[in-house]
């Protein structure tokens, strides 16, 4: 696929959800992020520059400690 031409102009996005998981509750969200990538033939996926992130408060029964 990587020798592909068409893959090499497609534009990926790669999405990272963290999640914790308190005890007796479903898993609450606390971060999404996002980073556009494109296949660079011989160097792989490269980002494209284009990223985002953001925190999310979990409710008060999922607290997040170090």
């Amino acid at each position: 696929m990587a020798t592909d031409p068409a893959f090499a102009e497609t534009l990926l996005l790669v999405i990272d959800f963290e999640a914790t998981t308190p005890a007796g509750h479903r898993p609450q969200p606390v971060e999404v992020a996002a980073l556009a990538v494109q296949h660079v033939p011989g160097r792989g996926p490269q980002p494209t520059g284009w990223s985002y992130q953001s925190l999310i408060r979990p409710p008060d029964f999922a607290p997040v400690t170090p």
